[in-house]
């Protein structure tokens, strides 16, 4: 039950981020929050090596789990620097188009809507208290950070520097709010 409206609704609960058991090491931040942001949504659970892991294969990088963030990351990085090219571009085609099995589950499992934060906040405070959905987020200015957002009695974060879930008050208090997805379940 939504505290702040007394309604019930389907909300996302804390104890889904409990078992990620991810704390990143390096600058892996974009898709490691789009792994955390799909473990509400799939089942069984993912792990969020297998999202590098995946990504490498997309790419056709020979990886395993000792390598995959690396690998990742030097890819990662060639692709959004492309013209006219940004992360999160980057991990939308990847989510719209890759013929990879683990993609394929999460874009027939869960959309990816792409948001004005800062224009659009109240919409989206107002989706994630609603409905079972959650909010993948840059933050921070220069040195953006890439967080995933939910609802649960109140607003946090699941933060991949930390590897734990953080209480905040309300989005706009995490500072410069930059490019979002909202992802939301596909209802069959």
């Amino acid at each position: 039950m939504s505290a702040a409206l007394g309604v019930d609704f389907p909300m996302i609960k804390n104890t889904t981020f409990d078992n990620i058991n991810y704390k990143q090491t390096g600058n892996y931040c974009v898709l490691a929050s789009y792994a955390t942001s799909s473990t509400p949504f799939l089942f069984p659970k993912v792990e969020v090596i297998d999202f590098f892991l995946a990504f490498c294969k997309h790419y056709n990088i020979v990886a395993d789990k000792s390598n995959a963030e690396e690998l990742y990351l030097a890819k990662f990085i060639e692709e959004y620097s492309k013209p006219g090219k940004n992360g999160y571009q980057v991990i939308n085609e990847l989510h719209n188009s890759s013929p990879h099995e683990l993609f394929v589950r999460c874009r027939c499992t869960f959309s990816l809507s792409p948001k004005e934060t800062s224009k659009e906040i109240a919409e989206i405070e107002n989706e994630l208290i609603k409905n079972e959905c959650c909010l993948m987020l840059f933050i921070g200015g220069k040195k953006m950070h890439s967080v995933t957002v939910y609802y649960d009695n109140g607003f946090w974060i699941y933060d991949v520097n930390e590897g734990k879930s953080v209480s905040i008050d309300r989005i706009t208090s995490l500072g410069e709010l930059g490019q979002s997805f909202l992802i939301k379940r596909i209802n069959d």
